[in-house]
């Protein structure tokens, strides 16, 4: 369990802004201000997608298209208070798995995404294994995987721009350091943390 405070320092932001992305993206705020490692990691994946380019309302959008296609495959049936976080830490199944909550459908979503065109109807079993798929989910699943679509294009366009800020980065803190007189840091690997920590790979994002 992490309070709002740690959690903040870890990502380097203020607490406002992780107040306000809780509040935009609906999450609650949980008693003694103790969150878990799931509900930790989704804040961390939340803010990943907006440092790669992502736009809150465009995640928004996506979670709620998330939540409802869980909620159609009765994922939501251990009633927790944040049900929708339940999958965030499982590991595997890669692009069977929803981008934010990291619930796992079944089959490749990425493949999908990249063929709008598709027509789920036709073969939902071979699709959905034993997932049941009435026109509801596939009409929501439609809609997730326009908004996956967006999502991967904007990483795709923010990417080159994230490597050239990093490079210019890079050298301003060589430069501040060397003026000091002290000799220029040297990138160092992070220490691995637990699952989910600092430098780790996100679940459902592999």
């Amino acid at each position: 369990m992490e309070r709002l405070a740690d959690i903040a320092r870890d990502l380097n932001r203020p607490m406002a802004v992780l107040r306000a992305t809780q509040a935009k993206m609906g999450l609650p705020l949980l008693r003694g201000d103790r969150y878990p490692a799931g509900y930790v990691l989704f804040l961390r994946k939340v803010m990943a997608f907006r440092r790669l380019g992502v736009g809150e309302d465009r995640l928004v959008r996506l979670f709620e298209s998330e939540k409802k296609l869980m909620q159609l495959l009765n994922a939501d049936a251990g009633g927790s208070e944040v049900w929708f976080l339940d999958f965030v830490m499982q590991a595997g199944g890669g692009a069977r798995r929803l981008l934010l909550t990291n619930y796992d459908v079944g089959c490749d979503l990425e493949a999908h995404a990249l063929q709008p065109g598709l027509n789920l109807a036709d073969r939902p079993k071979e699709l959905f294994g034993e997932k049941e798929m009435g026109e509801d989910a596939l009409r929501v699943l439609k809609k997730y995987l326009a908004e996956h679509r967006a999502v991967i294009e904007a990483i795709e366009g923010e990417l080159p721009l994230l490597r050239g800020a990093l490079a210019w980065g890079r050298k301003l803190v060589v430069r501040r350091a060397v003026s000091r007189g002290k000799p220029a840091p040297k990138r160092k690997a992070r220490a691995r943390r637990k699952k989910g920590g600092g430098g780790d790979a996100l679940p459902g994002m592999g």
